[in-house]
Protein backbone atom coordinates (compact mmCIF):
# COMPACT_ATOMS: atom_id res chain seq x y z
CA UNK A 1 0.00 0.00 0.00
CA UNK A 2 1.10 3.55 -0.70
CA UNK A 3 2.63 5.76 1.97
CA UNK A 4 1.51 6.52 4.68
CA UNK A 5 -0.86 3.52 4.89
CA UNK A 6 0.66 0.71 6.93
CA UNK A 7 3.36 2.68 8.74
CA UNK A 8 3.04 2.19 12.52
CA UNK A 9 5.32 4.88 13.98
CA UNK A 10 6.33 8.47 13.30
CA UNK A 11 8.27 11.21 15.05
CA UNK A 12 8.56 14.96 14.63
CA UNK A 13 12.00 16.46 13.90
CA UNK A 14 12.54 20.17 14.58
CA UNK A 15 15.17 22.29 12.83
CA UNK A 16 15.78 25.31 15.11
CA UNK A 17 15.55 28.73 13.52
CA UNK A 18 19.04 29.53 14.83
CA UNK A 19 20.48 26.87 12.47
CA UNK A 20 18.93 28.47 9.36
CA UNK A 21 20.35 31.41 7.42
CA UNK A 22 18.22 33.32 4.92
CA UNK A 23 15.72 31.77 2.50
CA UNK A 24 16.60 28.51 0.76
CA UNK A 25 14.64 26.50 -1.81
CA UNK A 26 14.89 22.73 -2.46
CA UNK A 27 17.49 22.28 0.25
CA UNK A 28 19.03 18.81 0.89
CA UNK A 29 19.33 18.09 4.63
CA UNK A 30 21.74 15.59 6.17
CA UNK A 31 20.32 13.44 9.00
CA UNK A 32 22.29 10.98 11.15
CA UNK A 33 21.27 8.63 13.95
CA UNK A 34 21.52 11.57 16.39
CA UNK A 35 18.50 13.15 14.69
CA UNK A 36 16.20 10.15 15.25
CA UNK A 37 14.42 8.80 18.35
CA UNK A 38 16.14 5.97 20.22
CA UNK A 39 13.35 3.47 19.53
CA UNK A 40 13.78 3.96 15.77
CA UNK A 41 17.43 2.82 15.87
CA UNK A 42 17.63 0.28 18.72
CA UNK A 43 16.44 -2.82 16.83
CA UNK A 44 13.55 -3.29 19.27
CA UNK A 45 9.78 -3.66 18.86
CA UNK A 46 9.32 -0.15 17.43
CA UNK A 47 12.55 0.03 15.44
CA UNK A 48 12.85 0.84 11.77
CA UNK A 49 14.11 -1.95 9.54
CA UNK A 50 17.85 -2.51 9.43
CA UNK A 51 18.93 -0.94 6.16
CA UNK A 52 16.18 1.72 6.35
CA UNK A 53 13.77 0.23 3.80
CA UNK A 54 10.76 1.57 5.72
CA UNK A 55 12.12 5.07 6.48
CA UNK A 56 10.04 7.86 4.95
CA UNK A 57 9.72 11.63 5.47
CA UNK A 58 6.87 14.13 5.24
CA UNK A 59 6.34 17.81 5.99
CA UNK A 60 3.08 17.18 7.85
CA UNK A 61 1.82 14.89 10.57
CA UNK A 62 -0.76 13.26 8.27
CA UNK A 63 1.88 12.25 5.71
CA UNK A 64 0.13 14.00 2.81
CA UNK A 65 3.27 15.93 1.72
CA UNK A 66 5.93 13.26 1.27
CA UNK A 67 9.57 14.24 0.87
CA UNK A 68 12.19 12.48 -1.27
CA UNK A 69 14.99 10.76 0.61
CA UNK A 70 18.24 8.87 0.10
CA UNK A 71 19.44 6.19 2.52
CA UNK A 72 23.24 6.15 2.25
CA UNK A 73 23.58 3.86 5.28
CA UNK A 74 21.26 2.79 8.10
CA UNK A 75 22.25 0.32 10.82
CA UNK A 76 20.04 -0.51 13.81
CA UNK A 77 20.87 -2.42 16.99
CA UNK A 78 23.73 -2.19 19.49
CA UNK A 79 25.81 0.42 17.64
CA UNK A 80 23.34 2.32 15.49
CA UNK A 81 24.41 4.64 12.69
CA UNK A 82 22.74 6.45 9.83
CA UNK A 83 23.51 8.73 6.92
CA UNK A 84 20.33 9.95 5.24
CA UNK A 85 19.50 12.93 3.01
CA UNK A 86 16.04 14.39 2.47
CA UNK A 87 15.07 17.51 0.52
CA UNK A 88 12.95 20.32 1.96
CA UNK A 89 10.98 22.52 -0.47
CA UNK A 90 11.85 25.59 1.64
CA UNK A 91 14.16 26.19 4.59
CA UNK A 92 13.77 29.80 5.66
CA UNK A 93 14.79 31.71 8.73
CA UNK A 94 12.14 33.34 10.94
CA UNK A 95 10.75 30.23 12.67
CA UNK A 96 11.63 26.65 13.51
CA UNK A 97 10.91 24.17 10.74
CA UNK A 98 9.37 20.76 11.45
CA UNK A 99 9.23 17.56 9.45
CA UNK A 100 8.25 13.98 10.27
CA UNK A 101 10.11 10.70 9.96
CA UNK A 102 7.99 7.53 9.52
CA UNK A 103 9.13 3.98 10.23
CA UNK A 104 8.11 0.47 11.34
CA UNK A 105 6.57 -1.25 8.34
CA UNK A 106 7.56 -4.85 7.80
CA UNK A 107 8.85 -5.87 4.39
CA UNK A 108 9.09 -2.32 3.01
CA UNK A 109 11.91 -1.20 0.70
CA UNK A 110 13.10 2.21 -0.45
CA UNK A 111 11.64 3.63 -3.68
CA UNK A 112 13.69 3.20 -6.85
CA UNK A 113 16.41 5.86 -7.27
CA UNK A 114 14.43 7.33 -10.19
CA UNK A 115 11.14 7.46 -8.24
CA UNK A 116 9.74 10.97 -7.52
CA UNK A 117 10.53 10.29 -3.83
CA UNK A 118 13.74 8.36 -4.43
CA UNK A 119 17.46 9.18 -4.28
CA UNK A 120 17.88 11.16 -7.51
CA UNK A 121 15.06 13.55 -6.58
CA UNK A 122 17.00 14.74 -3.52
CA UNK A 123 19.83 15.91 -5.81
CA UNK A 124 17.80 17.10 -8.79
CA UNK A 125 19.25 20.63 -8.44
CA UNK A 126 22.87 19.42 -8.36
CA UNK A 127 24.99 18.31 -11.28
CA UNK A 128 26.79 15.76 -9.10
CA UNK A 129 26.94 14.60 -5.46
CA UNK A 130 29.61 12.10 -4.33
CA UNK A 131 29.22 10.90 -0.72
CA UNK A 132 32.51 8.91 -0.95
CA UNK A 133 31.40 6.57 1.84
CA UNK A 134 34.15 4.06 1.22
CA UNK A 135 35.40 2.75 -2.10
CA UNK A 136 32.36 3.99 -3.99
CA UNK A 137 32.21 6.55 -6.79
CA UNK A 138 28.41 6.69 -7.11
CA UNK A 139 26.93 10.05 -8.10
CA UNK A 140 23.75 10.38 -6.03
CA UNK A 141 22.24 12.69 -8.65
CA UNK A 142 22.41 9.81 -11.15
CA UNK A 143 24.32 11.92 -13.69
CA UNK A 144 28.06 11.12 -13.57
CA UNK A 145 29.11 7.96 -11.71
CA UNK A 146 32.84 7.71 -10.95
CA UNK A 147 35.24 4.79 -10.53
CA UNK A 148 37.69 4.43 -7.60
CA UNK A 149 41.20 3.53 -8.77
CA UNK A 150 43.66 1.20 -6.99
CA UNK A 151 41.37 0.21 -4.11
CA UNK A 152 41.21 3.22 -1.78
CA UNK A 153 40.70 2.46 1.91
CA UNK A 154 38.05 3.95 4.22
CA UNK A 155 38.15 6.02 7.38
CA UNK A 156 35.73 7.76 9.71
CA UNK A 157 34.43 10.94 8.13
CA UNK A 158 33.01 14.13 9.63
CA UNK A 159 29.87 11.97 9.62
CA UNK A 160 29.54 8.44 8.32
CA UNK A 161 32.37 6.84 6.35
CA UNK A 162 34.86 8.63 4.08
CA UNK A 163 37.35 7.55 1.41
CA UNK A 164 41.03 7.44 2.42
CA UNK A 165 43.65 8.06 -0.28
CA UNK A 166 47.31 7.02 0.02
CA UNK A 167 48.90 9.94 -1.84
CA UNK A 168 50.64 7.77 -4.42
CA UNK A 169 48.23 6.12 -6.86
CA UNK A 170 44.66 6.23 -5.51
CA UNK A 171 41.95 8.54 -6.83
CA UNK A 172 38.43 8.52 -8.32
CA UNK A 173 38.07 9.01 -12.07
CA UNK A 174 34.96 10.79 -13.34
CA UNK A 175 33.38 10.71 -16.80
CA UNK A 176 33.85 13.40 -19.45
CA UNK A 177 30.14 14.19 -19.15
CA UNK A 178 30.78 16.16 -15.94
CA UNK A 179 33.43 18.33 -17.58
CA UNK A 180 31.12 18.89 -20.53
CA UNK A 181 28.44 20.12 -18.11
CA UNK A 182 30.89 22.62 -16.59
CA UNK A 183 32.30 23.88 -19.87
CA UNK A 184 31.66 27.58 -20.47
CA UNK A 185 29.17 28.12 -17.63
CA UNK A 186 28.90 31.50 -15.93
CA UNK A 187 29.00 30.24 -12.34
CA UNK A 188 29.46 27.12 -10.27
CA UNK A 189 30.08 25.85 -6.71
CA UNK A 190 32.12 22.83 -5.63
CA UNK A 191 31.96 21.91 -1.94
CA UNK A 192 33.97 19.18 -0.23
CA UNK A 193 35.17 17.91 3.15
CA UNK A 194 38.86 17.11 3.47
CA UNK A 195 41.32 15.95 6.11
CA UNK A 196 44.85 16.08 4.62
CA UNK A 197 47.60 14.04 6.21
CA UNK A 198 50.30 16.35 4.82
CA UNK A 199 50.78 19.07 2.23
CA UNK A 200 54.49 18.72 1.55
CA UNK A 201 53.48 19.12 -2.09
CA UNK A 202 50.20 20.29 -3.65
CA UNK A 203 47.43 17.81 -2.75
CA UNK A 204 44.54 18.00 -5.21
CA UNK A 205 40.92 17.49 -4.18
CA UNK A 206 39.27 18.14 -7.55
CA UNK A 207 40.85 18.93 -10.90
CA UNK A 208 40.25 18.73 -14.63
CA UNK A 209 43.36 20.44 -15.96
CA UNK A 210 44.83 18.05 -18.51
CA UNK A 211 47.41 18.96 -21.17
CA UNK A 212 47.26 22.70 -20.75
CA UNK A 213 43.52 23.04 -21.30
CA UNK A 214 41.21 25.35 -19.41
CA UNK A 215 40.12 23.86 -16.10
CA UNK A 216 39.16 23.96 -12.42
CA UNK A 217 41.53 22.96 -9.63
CA UNK A 218 40.98 22.83 -5.85
CA UNK A 219 43.94 21.78 -3.70
CA UNK A 220 45.93 22.10 -0.51
CA UNK A 221 48.69 24.49 -1.47
CA UNK A 222 52.22 23.84 -0.16
CA UNK A 223 53.72 26.98 -1.65
CA UNK A 224 53.58 30.68 -0.94
CA UNK A 225 53.72 31.94 2.61
CA UNK A 226 52.28 28.78 4.13
CA UNK A 227 50.13 25.74 3.65
CA UNK A 228 46.62 26.77 2.63
CA UNK A 229 43.63 25.89 0.52
CA UNK A 230 43.68 27.18 -3.04
CA UNK A 231 41.48 27.23 -6.11
CA UNK A 232 42.26 28.02 -9.71
CA UNK A 233 40.55 28.46 -13.02
CA UNK A 234 42.96 27.92 -15.86
CA UNK A 235 42.37 29.63 -19.19
CA UNK A 236 43.21 27.91 -22.45
CA UNK A 237 46.98 27.81 -22.63
CA UNK A 238 47.41 27.19 -18.90
CA UNK A 239 47.25 30.68 -17.42
CA UNK A 240 46.16 30.07 -13.80
CA UNK A 241 44.25 32.50 -11.65
CA UNK A 242 44.55 31.54 -7.96
CA UNK A 243 42.64 32.45 -4.84
CA UNK A 244 44.33 31.13 -1.70
CA UNK A 245 43.56 31.16 2.02
CA UNK A 246 47.14 30.59 3.16
CA UNK A 247 48.21 28.99 6.47
CA UNK A 248 44.79 27.43 6.78
CA UNK A 249 44.97 23.82 5.57
CA UNK A 250 44.85 22.14 8.99
CA UNK A 251 46.35 18.65 9.03
CA UNK A 252 44.42 15.60 10.23
CA UNK A 253 41.30 17.68 10.83
CA UNK A 254 38.08 17.62 8.85
CA UNK A 255 37.29 20.98 7.23
CA UNK A 256 34.77 22.08 4.62
CA UNK A 257 36.48 23.45 1.49
CA UNK A 258 34.37 25.43 -1.02
CA UNK A 259 35.27 26.77 -4.44
CA UNK A 260 32.72 29.27 -5.80
CA UNK A 261 32.81 31.05 -9.14
CA UNK A 262 30.37 33.96 -9.45
CA UNK A 263 31.19 34.87 -13.04
CA UNK A 264 33.24 37.85 -11.87
CA UNK A 265 35.54 36.32 -9.29
CA UNK A 266 36.82 32.97 -8.03
CA UNK A 267 36.57 32.26 -4.29
CA UNK A 268 38.07 29.70 -1.91
CA UNK A 269 36.34 29.31 1.47
CA UNK A 270 37.37 27.17 4.44
CA UNK A 271 34.51 26.07 6.70
CA UNK A 272 32.28 29.17 6.86
CA UNK A 273 35.01 31.79 6.88
CA UNK A 274 35.14 34.95 4.76
CA UNK A 275 36.09 34.00 1.20
CA UNK A 276 39.51 34.62 -0.22
CA UNK A 277 39.06 35.61 -3.85
CA UNK A 278 40.56 36.90 -7.05
CA UNK A 279 39.06 38.33 -10.23
CA UNK A 280 38.74 36.02 -13.17
CA UNK A 281 37.97 36.35 -16.85
CA UNK A 282 38.02 33.85 -19.68
CA UNK A 283 36.82 30.31 -20.24
CA UNK A 284 35.76 27.98 -17.46
CA UNK A 285 36.84 24.52 -18.61
CA UNK A 286 37.58 22.66 -21.79
CA UNK A 287 35.11 19.90 -22.67
CA UNK A 288 35.96 16.21 -23.05
CA UNK A 289 38.79 16.13 -20.51
CA UNK A 290 37.88 13.98 -17.54
CA UNK A 291 37.71 15.42 -14.03
CA UNK A 292 39.35 13.47 -11.22
CA UNK A 293 38.88 13.44 -7.45
CA UNK A 294 42.14 13.17 -5.49
CA UNK A 295 44.60 13.60 -8.35
CA UNK A 296 45.83 16.53 -10.42
CA UNK A 297 45.89 15.39 -13.99
CA UNK A 298 48.70 12.88 -14.54
CA UNK A 299 51.21 14.40 -12.09
CA UNK A 300 51.92 11.88 -9.35
CA UNK A 301 53.11 14.51 -6.90
CA UNK A 302 49.59 16.02 -6.94
CA UNK A 303 47.84 12.96 -5.46
CA UNK A 304 45.81 13.75 -2.36
CA UNK A 305 46.79 12.00 0.87
CA UNK A 306 44.19 11.73 3.61
CA UNK A 307 40.40 11.62 3.80
CA UNK A 308 37.81 13.05 1.39
CA UNK A 309 34.05 13.20 1.87
CA UNK A 310 30.95 14.72 0.26
CA UNK A 311 32.00 16.45 -2.94
CA UNK A 312 29.04 18.29 -4.48
CA UNK A 313 28.96 20.15 -7.79
CA UNK A 314 26.32 22.81 -8.47
CA UNK A 315 26.04 24.71 -11.75
CA UNK A 316 25.26 27.90 -9.83
CA UNK A 317 27.09 30.23 -7.49
CA UNK A 318 25.32 29.20 -4.28
CA UNK A 319 24.41 32.04 -1.92
CA UNK A 320 26.16 32.86 1.36
CA UNK A 321 22.94 31.91 3.19
CA UNK A 322 22.86 28.52 1.48
CA UNK A 323 26.51 27.79 2.29
CA UNK A 324 26.08 28.90 5.92
CA UNK A 325 23.00 26.73 6.46
CA UNK A 326 24.72 23.79 4.75
CA UNK A 327 27.80 24.20 6.96
CA UNK A 328 25.64 24.33 10.10
CA UNK A 329 23.96 21.11 9.02
CA UNK A 330 27.15 19.21 8.14
CA UNK A 331 29.45 20.45 10.90
CA UNK A 332 27.02 19.49 13.69
CA UNK A 333 24.15 17.28 12.41
CA UNK A 334 22.93 16.51 15.96
CA UNK A 335 22.20 20.20 16.66
CA UNK A 336 20.56 20.76 13.29
CA UNK A 337 17.59 18.43 13.82
CA UNK A 338 16.02 17.60 17.21
CA UNK A 339 13.83 14.49 17.53
CA UNK A 340 10.57 14.84 19.43
CA UNK A 341 8.45 12.16 21.10
CA UNK A 342 7.61 9.14 18.91
CA UNK A 343 3.93 8.35 18.40
CA UNK A 344 1.61 5.85 16.78
CA UNK A 345 0.97 6.63 13.14
CA UNK A 346 -2.78 5.76 13.38
CA UNK A 347 -5.13 3.21 11.77
CA UNK A 348 -6.97 0.18 13.14
CA UNK A 349 -10.36 0.54 14.86
CA UNK A 350 -12.27 3.67 15.83
CA UNK A 351 -14.65 2.85 18.70
CA UNK A 352 -17.06 5.34 20.28
CA UNK A 353 -18.98 3.74 23.09
CA UNK A 354 -20.63 4.12 26.48
CA UNK A 355 -23.10 6.96 27.13
CA UNK A 356 -23.10 10.48 25.79
CA UNK A 357 -20.28 11.00 23.30
CA UNK A 358 -20.13 13.75 20.71
CA UNK A 359 -18.09 14.19 17.56
CA UNK A 360 -18.44 17.57 15.88
CA UNK A 361 -16.53 18.44 12.71
CA UNK A 362 -16.88 20.25 9.41
CA UNK A 363 -15.60 17.10 7.73
CA UNK A 364 -15.67 13.75 9.54
CA UNK A 365 -13.97 11.07 7.46
CA UNK A 366 -13.16 7.72 9.11
CA UNK A 367 -11.44 6.03 6.17
CA UNK A 368 -10.20 2.47 5.64
CA UNK A 369 -11.09 1.46 9.19
CA UNK A 370 -12.06 -2.11 9.96
CA UNK A 371 -14.89 -1.10 12.25
CA UNK A 372 -16.73 2.07 13.22
CA UNK A 373 -18.75 1.26 16.33
CA UNK A 374 -21.11 3.73 17.97
CA UNK A 375 -22.76 2.07 20.99
CA UNK A 376 -24.73 2.30 23.28
CA UNK A 377 -27.00 5.23 24.32
CA UNK A 378 -26.92 8.89 23.37
CA UNK A 379 -24.20 9.34 20.77
CA UNK A 380 -24.12 12.16 18.27
CA UNK A 381 -22.12 12.59 15.10
CA UNK A 382 -22.54 16.10 13.69
CA UNK A 383 -20.72 17.13 10.56
CA UNK A 384 -21.19 19.19 7.43
CA UNK A 385 -19.85 16.20 5.55
CA UNK A 386 -19.73 12.73 7.08
CA UNK A 387 -18.08 10.16 4.87
CA UNK A 388 -17.52 6.59 6.05
CA UNK A 389 -15.73 4.55 3.42
CA UNK A 390 -14.45 1.01 3.02
CA UNK A 391 -15.76 -0.11 6.42
CA UNK A 392 -16.74 -3.70 7.08
CA UNK A 393 -19.49 -2.81 9.52
CA UNK A 394 -21.19 0.43 10.51
CA UNK A 395 -23.52 -0.21 13.42
CA UNK A 396 -25.12 2.62 15.40
CA UNK A 397 -27.49 0.83 17.79
CA UNK A 398 -29.19 0.87 21.16
CA UNK A 399 -31.32 3.87 21.78
CA UNK A 400 -31.42 7.50 20.67
CA UNK A 401 -28.57 7.85 18.20
CA UNK A 402 -28.50 10.80 15.87
CA UNK A 403 -26.58 11.29 12.63
CA UNK A 404 -27.03 14.81 11.28
CA UNK A 405 -25.18 15.92 8.16
CA UNK A 406 -25.56 17.86 4.95
CA UNK A 407 -24.13 14.82 3.18
CA UNK A 408 -24.26 11.32 4.68
CA UNK A 409 -22.44 8.78 2.57
CA UNK A 410 -21.96 5.15 3.52
CA UNK A 411 -20.09 3.42 0.75
CA UNK A 412 -19.16 -0.22 0.14
CA UNK A 413 -20.21 -1.34 3.60
CA UNK A 414 -21.36 -4.89 4.09
CA UNK A 415 -23.99 -4.05 6.70
CA UNK A 416 -25.78 -0.90 7.80
CA UNK A 417 -27.96 -1.56 10.83
CA UNK A 418 -30.05 1.12 12.51
CA UNK A 419 -32.02 -0.51 15.32
CA UNK A 420 -33.87 -0.19 18.61
CA UNK A 421 -35.73 2.92 19.48
CA UNK A 422 -36.26 6.37 17.94
CA UNK A 423 -33.25 6.89 15.71
CA UNK A 424 -33.66 9.64 13.13
CA UNK A 425 -31.27 10.09 10.25
CA UNK A 426 -31.72 13.52 8.66
CA UNK A 427 -29.77 14.69 5.65
CA UNK A 428 -30.09 16.77 2.53
CA UNK A 429 -28.45 13.91 0.67
CA UNK A 430 -28.51 10.31 1.87
CA UNK A 431 -26.66 7.84 -0.34
CA UNK A 432 -26.22 4.19 0.53
CA UNK A 433 -24.53 2.24 -2.22
CA UNK A 434 -23.41 -1.37 -2.65
CA UNK A 435 -24.65 -2.44 0.77
CA UNK A 436 -25.58 -6.06 1.29
CA UNK A 437 -28.22 -5.47 3.95
CA UNK A 438 -30.13 -2.39 5.03
CA UNK A 439 -32.23 -3.18 8.06
CA UNK A 440 -34.43 -0.56 9.71
CA UNK A 441 -36.51 -2.16 12.43
CA UNK A 442 -38.11 -1.97 15.85
CA UNK A 443 -40.16 0.96 16.98
CA UNK A 444 -40.30 4.44 15.48
CA UNK A 445 -37.45 4.86 13.01
CA UNK A 446 -37.25 7.58 10.39
CA UNK A 447 -35.15 8.24 7.33
CA UNK A 448 -35.66 11.78 6.05
CA UNK A 449 -33.84 13.22 3.07
CA UNK A 450 -34.33 15.47 0.06
CA UNK A 451 -32.59 12.81 -1.99
CA UNK A 452 -32.81 9.24 -0.70
CA UNK A 453 -30.97 6.81 -2.94
CA UNK A 454 -30.73 3.09 -2.22
CA UNK A 455 -28.70 1.30 -4.85
CA UNK A 456 -27.58 -2.30 -5.40
CA UNK A 457 -29.07 -3.71 -2.22
CA UNK A 458 -29.50 -7.41 -1.74
CA UNK A 459 -32.03 -6.93 1.03
CA UNK A 460 -34.08 -3.99 2.31
CA UNK A 461 -36.22 -4.79 5.35
CA UNK A 462 -38.60 -2.34 7.03
CA UNK A 463 -40.61 -4.04 9.75
CA UNK A 464 -42.34 -3.68 13.09
CA UNK A 465 -44.46 -0.72 14.07
CA UNK A 466 -44.41 2.70 12.40
CA UNK A 467 -41.54 3.51 10.01
CA UNK A 468 -41.47 6.67 8.01
CA UNK A 469 -39.61 6.98 4.71
CA UNK A 470 -39.86 10.49 3.29
CA UNK A 471 -38.11 11.84 0.21
CA UNK A 472 -38.70 14.05 -2.81
CA UNK A 473 -37.12 11.35 -4.97
CA UNK A 474 -37.31 7.68 -3.95
CA UNK A 475 -36.09 5.35 -6.71
CA UNK A 476 -36.55 1.98 -5.01
CA UNK A 477 -37.99 -0.11 -7.85
CA UNK A 478 -37.48 -0.70 -11.54
CA UNK A 479 -40.70 0.43 -13.28
CA UNK A 480 -40.13 -2.02 -16.12
CA UNK A 481 -40.37 -4.93 -13.70
CA UNK A 482 -43.59 -4.01 -11.85
CA UNK A 483 -47.14 -2.91 -12.64
CA UNK A 484 -49.89 -1.44 -10.40
CA UNK A 485 -51.91 -4.04 -8.50
CA UNK A 486 -55.07 -3.39 -6.47
CA UNK A 487 -54.41 -6.62 -4.62
CA UNK A 488 -51.16 -5.21 -3.25
CA UNK A 489 -53.02 -2.14 -2.00
CA UNK A 490 -55.63 -4.28 -0.25
CA UNK A 491 -53.09 -6.56 1.35
CA UNK A 492 -51.13 -3.58 2.57
CA UNK A 493 -54.24 -2.13 4.22
CA UNK A 494 -55.07 -5.46 5.85
CA UNK A 495 -51.57 -5.57 7.31
CA UNK A 496 -52.47 -2.72 9.71
CA UNK A 497 -49.71 -0.45 8.39
CA UNK A 498 -50.03 3.29 8.77
CA UNK A 499 -48.57 5.20 5.85
CA UNK A 500 -49.67 8.74 6.59
CA UNK A 501 -51.39 10.75 9.25
CA UNK A 502 -52.44 13.49 6.83
CA UNK A 503 -56.05 12.20 6.67
CA UNK A 504 -55.90 11.51 2.97
CA UNK A 505 -55.86 8.19 1.16
CA UNK A 506 -52.53 7.11 -0.35
CA UNK A 507 -52.09 4.38 -2.90
CA UNK A 508 -48.82 2.40 -2.91
CA UNK A 509 -47.82 0.93 -6.25
CA UNK A 510 -44.70 -1.12 -6.86
CA UNK A 511 -43.28 1.38 -9.33
CA UNK A 512 -40.66 4.11 -9.16
CA UNK A 513 -42.94 6.87 -7.90
CA UNK A 514 -45.54 7.53 -5.20
CA UNK A 515 -49.07 8.37 -6.38
CA UNK A 516 -51.14 10.53 -4.11
CA UNK A 517 -54.95 10.23 -4.52
CA UNK A 518 -57.28 12.92 -3.34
Amino acid sequence: MAFPTGWDRKCIITIPDAQISGSNTDFPVLLTHDNFPTEMMDGGANSALNGGGDVRFSLDSAGTTQLPCEIVSFITGGTPSAEIHTKLPTLNTGADLTLYVWYKKAGEVQPAVTDPFGRNAVWADYEAAYHLNGADGTDASGNHNGTPQNAPATEAGPWGTAISLNGSNQYVSLPASLENALAGIGGFTVTSWASPDNVTSDRVIFENIVGGGAGIKIWADAGGTGDGWAAAISNVGGTIVVGANNSDATLNTWQRVTCRYTGARLEIIKNNNTPSFVSKTGNTVDPNKNIEIGRGGSTSSNYFIGGLKEIRVSLAALSDDWLTTEYNNQSDPAAFGIAGTPEDAGGGTLSIQKISHNISSDALIPMQMHNLNVAPANHNITSLSAAITFGLTVAPDYGAHVSVSDGVILFQNQILVISDGLQPCASESLSLTQIHDLSIWNNGLAVSSDDAIFLQFQTMIMQNSVHLLSADITPLFDPASFAPSPRRMQEARRGNRSFSNAGKLRTIDAINHLTKRI
